[in-house]
């Protein structure tokens, strides 16, 4: 019984916690602040691209974080079946050009906080194509 009254008594100290926390509350350790949030993305290839033919697509990904400055942000993602990774704001990956291709992005400040992971498609060729975040239109590719 004892045990089982500590433990109780545990439990209730943990979830209300010890006080001494000086501090206006916000994120977990190391995950402070706000989170980057991705606005656009834009891809482009070449204007001679050619179905099956592989060729280079330029992938720039628009992402604000109030808190952090643009260079101290960090690009993480890649597009199935093209060589490449999407690791900066502007990034070139290759795809063969055979069929569209999923893409994943996602974006990190210095303070270890990310973005909502964004989805995308490359169709066949896609040239000056973009989508949004905010309406959701990138998802509708």
């Amino acid at each position: 019984m004892r045990f089982f009254m500590a433990s109780i008594l545990g439990g209730a100290l943990a979830l209300v916690g010890c006080g001494g926390d000086s501090g206006s509350g916000g994120g977990g350790s190391g995950g402070s602040g706000q989170s980057p949030v991705i606005t656009m993305l834009e891809w482009d290839t070449e204007a001679n691209c050619t179905v099956g033919v592989e060729s280079d697509y330029t992938i720039t990904v628009t992402a604000n974080d109030p808190e952090t400055p643009a260079q101290d942000l960090t690009y993480d993602g890649s597009v199935t079946g093209c060589r490449g990774e999407i690791d900066d704001v502007t990034s070139t990956v290759v795809c063969p050009n055979a069929a569209p291709y999923a893409g994943t992005v996602v974006v990190v400040d210095d303070d270890g906080n990310s973005s909502s992971t964004v989805s995308f498609r490359i169709g066949v060729c896609d040239q000056d194509k973009s989508c949004t975040t905010e309406p959701d239109t990138c998802s509708s590719f």
